[in-house]
């Protein structure tokens, strides 16, 4: 999980290209996590020096922080499924939020698309994840799947 939410920060200007349904649910996944480990921490510091504006500003600062590469994760999850990044703005009609959530959780379009290649087409998830169970070493890493330049994942 912690890998495609570096990864997802490492692409925070990316607006282009796919992302699969791992990296954008790891990243939202990460995103909680954080929000509420900020929230103990805030509440801790509230509870003890007695000033209560940690908490608005911690959380303020993460979100403000998170919220560009969020905003692309997001965006590079429309494009999976092929519709465009315009589609964030769904919840601003009534239960476009329910839509728009329901976008975020399909499943992307197989092969290439109007946004780009598929994001699995060059990794084999299984074969990874059976190496890394037995130790052995994956035809190719995750860094080196990142890092190849014939795919924007």
């Amino acid at each position: 999980m912690w890998e495609w939410f570096i990864h997802s920060l490492d692409r925070y200007n990316d607006f282009e290209g796919r992302a699969s349904r791992t990296e954008f649910w790891s990243f939202a996944a990460a995103q909680l996590i954080i929000t509420i480990g900020l929230l103990c921490v805030s509440g801790l510091l509230n509870m003890f020096t007695g000033v209560f504006f940690f908490s608005p500003l911690l959380v303020g600062f993460s979100w403000l922080v998170l919220m560009v590469p969020g905003l692309a994760v997001s965006v590079r999850r429309l494009h999976d499924i092929n519709k465009s990044g315009w589609f964030l703005l769904l919840p601003i009609i009534p239960f476009g939020g329910i839509l728009l959530l329901l976008f975020l959780a399909r499943e992307g379009s197989y092969g290439e698309n109007d946004y780009g290649p598929d994001p699995f087409e060059y990794l084999d998830l299984d074969e990874l994840e059976e190496a890394q169970l037995w130790n052995e070493e994956p035809e190719m890493t995750f860094e080196e799947w990142t890092r190849d330049s014939r795919h924007s994942y």
